[in-house]
C-alpha cells in the first residue's frame, strides 16, 4: 500500500468510526484531520465533500458485507441468520452501530446522494435476510407467516431499532431484543461465533 492509498484507507477507517459512534452531523473534515496530524486540505485531496466521503464509508461498509456473506455462503441459513444477529452484537459491544442504522434515522437532514448509498447498502442487507429465511424455512430451521419478503422486513426493523435502543440502554438490550427475534423465527438460540471473525477481518 503506497502512502497515499494508507492516507485515504485511514482517512476512511476514522470517518467510519466517528458515523457509526456520532453520526452524519456529530464530526468534521477537521475532526478527522485533527486525529490524523495532517491538513484539512490533505483530506480533501482524496475526498471533495463530506457527502463524498461518507458515501464511500458506506460503499466499504457494503464491500465487507459483501465479503462476509461470501465467508459465511457454507453456513446453514439459520447459522447466517444468527452470525448476523452477532455481527450485529459487535459492533453495539463497541459503541458503535451499522451505517443503515444511524442513517435511516436521519435520512431527512442528509445529503440526497448518501440517502441513495443508504438505500442501496439496505438493499442488499435485505436479500441477504430474504433469502436466508426463505432457505431456513425450507429445510424447517425457520417458521414464520407470509412470506421471506415480509419477514425479512421485519426482521430488518428489527435489527435496526435494536442497534438504536443500545444506544439508549446499552449492548445488553440489543441482545435481548434479537434473542427474542430470533425465539419467534425458531432459529437456535446460540448464535454462530464463526461470522463474528469472518467480519472482524477488513
Amino acid at each position: 500500500m503506497t502512502p497515499r492509498t494508507d492516507t485515504r484507507a485511514r482517512i476512511l477507517a476514522i470517518a467510519e468510526g466517528h458515523l457509526m459512534r456520532r453520526g452524519y452531523h456529530a464530526f468534521s473534515f477537521a475532526d478527522i484531520a485533527q486525529e490524523l496530524g495532517i491538513k484539512p486540505a490533505a483530506i480533501h485531496y482524496h475526498f471533495a465533500t463530506k457527502p463524498e466521503l461518507v458515501c464511500a464509508v458506506i460503499q466499504a461498509y457494503a464491500r465487507r458485507f459483501d465479503r462476509w456473506v461470501a465467508a459465511v455462503e457454507g453456513l446453514s441459513a439459520a447459522d447466517r441468520l444468527t452470525g448476523y444477529f452477532e455481527v450485529g452484537r459487535l459492533l453495539v459491544s463497541d459503541g458503535r452501530v451499522c451505517p443503515l442504522s444511524m442513517l435511516t434515522a436521519e435520512q431527512d437532514a442528509i445529503p440526497a446522494d448518501v440517502v441513495e448509498e443508504v438505500r442501496g447498502l439496505h438493499a442488499r442487507i435485505l436479500a441477504f435476510y430474504v433469502d436466508s429465511l426463505a432457505q431456513a424455512r425450507t429445510v424447517g430451521a425457520a417458521s414464520f407467516g407470509g412470506s421471506p419478503e415480509d419477514e425479512g422486513g421485519m426482521v430488518a426493523c428489527t435489527l435496526v431499532g435494536a442497534q438504536l435502543l443500545a444506544r439508549l440502554h446499552g449492548p445488553d438490550a440489543y441482545v435481548r431484543v434479537m434473542r427474542q427475534q430470533g425465539r419467534a423465527l425458531g432459529l437456535p438460540e446460540q448464535w454462530s461465533a464463526f461470522p463474528t471473525s469472518a467480519w472482524s477481518a477488513r
